[in-house]
């Protein structure tokens, strides 16, 4: 009966992103490299949370020119398969974990701690206290990086609109109704 405020309060919730400097206090607040280093993957490449933590290195490709990021149908709730080139800020903290997960003996690129054989699950973050140390005005969720880095490319001019519904398996319904927001700067960028 109330489904439609419900989606309103949803949509609200969706509409605000990390400015720059709210993304650099929670970065910097992690409590480990580890979490510092989810976050940056899922605010540059607009993962989300299950999909970041499930990564292993069949799928981080660092050795091939560029380095990428690749997909399967298992791997991604839009089920699609493709690859997308690694943001540059990712590659020398992901060889150095590299070579830290070698010698633990994981395939894994964030296991758990007592059994290096599982990934790690969003409920092992202490989402609520990282909150408070990044003390920001505002509830955010691990959901809001992915959100944060498709707002931002869509409202970059730069970027064709169809390779960013592509590379970031999103539908174009989904973009307009979530992603595609009118910033201060894009409508002044339109005037």
């Amino acid at each position: 009966p109330n489904r439609k405020q419900i989606r309103a309060r949803r949509m609200r919730k969706k509409e605000r992103v990390f400015t720059p400097e709210e993304f650099k206090r929670i970065y910097e607040t992690a409590s480990t490299p580890e979490e510092a280093l989810i976050v940056l993957f899922m605010y540059t490449m607009g993962t989300r949370i299950d999909e970041t933590l499930k990564l292993d290195w069949s799928r981080v490709l660092l050795d091939t020119d560029p380095p990428l990021y690749r997909w399967t149908v298992d791997t991604n709730k839009a089920e699609k398969v493709g690859e997308h080139a690694l943001h540059p800020s990712l590659i020398e903290p992901l060889k150095e974990l590299r070579v830290r997960r070698l010698q633990e003996k994981t395939f894994l690129l964030f296991p758990q701690k007592l059994d290096n054989s599982k990934p790690l699950r969003e409920q092992q973050i202490d989402w609520k206290a990282w909150r408070a140390r990044a003390n920001l005005d505002w509830h955010w969720t691990p959901h809001t990086f992915r959100h944060t880095c498709l707002t931002n490319l869509f409202n970059d001019p730069r970027n064709p609109q169809a390779v960013i519904c592509k590379l970031y398996r999103t539908s174009l319904q989904v973009a307009l109704e979530t992603y595609v927001k009118v910033t201060r700067e894009s409508m002044l960028a339109m005037r």
